[in-house]
């Protein structure tokens, strides 16, 4: 079945991994640095890090997938290090707590609650569409127990796999997102409020 496939992929990725590694080794190349990383924090953060931590006898391998596959990879040692919003607890895996975010309603410039200037809540999106973000960005619990005391989440009108992509399309009008603040430092603000 699927978990057997999954097994004998993650052990053939594995042997490529430590295969590479000794082929490495053996020719005295560069230094390598696995890491895995939610979308949003490689495309907010992460190149900033990479950019600072840069040397010419380093090469950074970045792996963009959801916190419960960050975790599996460093778990799985097919990653050094591992950034997500949440990881869940995983046997041989030491997670820090690094910085806490604030969630942010991401609505088009035009959209009259962005056009109040005032903080919005929960209460005030019902009935609006709701953009929502697939398991890889790893916020769904935070945003469900935002909507849970008013009855449950608003109707969606898409489901987007990461959150640049899903805050773009709010901005665009689509709909609203929550999410915390990584996108709005790479989204354009004419467009985005």
């Amino acid at each position: 079945g699927p978990e057997l496939f999954d097994e004998i992929e993650r052990s053939f990725v594995g042997l490529q991994h430590i295969n590479s590694l000794c082929e490495r080794i053996r020719q005295q190349r560069r230094r390598r640095l696995s890491i895995a990383c939610t979308p949003a924090f490689a495309a907010a953060v992460l190149p900033r890090v990479l950019a600072a931590l840069h040397a010419d006898d380093v090469h950074f391998a970045v792996e963009s997938r959801s916190a419960e596959h960050v975790a599996a990879l460093v778990a799985s040692r097919k990653a050094d290090l591992g950034f997500a919003l949440e990881l869940p607890p995983m046997p041989g895996v030491k997670s820090e707590f690094l910085a806490e975010m604030p969630m942010l309603c991401y609505l088009s410039r035009q959209h009259r609650l962005a056009k109040s200037g005032h903080a919005i809540h929960a209460e005030q999106l019902r009935g609006e569409p709701m953009v929502t973000l697939s398991r890889n960005e790893g916020v769904e619990q935070v945003v469900a127990s935002a909507f849970h005391a008013g009855g449950g989440l608003p109707a969606a009108v898409a489901e987007c796999p990461a959150a640049l992509a899903a805050c773009a399309m709010a901005g665009a009008g689509l709909g609203f997102v929550i999410f915390d603040a990584l996108p709005a430092a790479l989204l354009d603000a004419r467009y985005i409020a």
